[in-house]
């Protein structure tokens, strides 16, 4: 069971325990892929972002933060998400808590009930063609390639973008 939690409420020390598992699997420069040689520092900078909001997804069975994930550039119920599960979750315990903390996205309301969030867009490397299967299998649907949107600062080269996009109830 995954819980999906506010970033702000994760303690500092149980977050920098996430970040610096993904730095040793060698994976933080995919999640900060436009930052070279990306570090702590780097982590701070993104968390002191004010245009993201940011959760953290909770293995409950052990505490643990296992994924996490932060929503940017609002418009209506839509947002763009950026997404990345510990290298220890990979596989179909990675599918079940992309699956698990999505649904939950969803389901957080407004004030006045309403959804908070409704459709999410994603852009992922063309390159990263495990992303791109493990999104669609979380229920995100491609739509388009968008040409040398990602700047990928590891290879120092420009990479197509796949825009996709999951609704809510799907």
């Amino acid at each position: 069971m995954y819980t999906l939690i506010p970033t702000a409420k994760v303690p500092e020390e149980v977050a920098m325990q996430y970040w610096l598992s993904l730095k040793m699997y060698d994976l933080l420069k995919y999640r900060l892929c436009e930052v070279h040689d990306p570090d702590w520092p780097d982590i701070i900078h993104m968390y002191n972002d004010s245009s993201m909001v940011f959760f953290s997804v909770i293995d409950t069975t052990n505490k643990r933060m296992v994924a996490e994930c932060a929503l940017e550039r609002f418009v209506g119920l839509s947002a763009l998400i950026h997404y990345s599960i510990h290298p220890e979750y990979h596989g179909k315990k990675g599918l079940t808590l992309a699956k698990e903390s999505i649904q939950q996205l969803f389901s957080y309301k407004r004030k006045d009930g309403s959804p908070w969030v409704s459709t999410l867009i994603g852009l992922t490397p063309e390159s990263n063609r495990l992303a791109i299967r493990h999104i669609q299998k979380v229920g995100f649907k491609i739509q388009c390639t968008i040409p040398k949107a990602f700047y990928l600062a590891y290879s120092n080269k420009f990479d197509n973008a796949v825009l996709s996009i999951c609704e809510g109830g799907q």
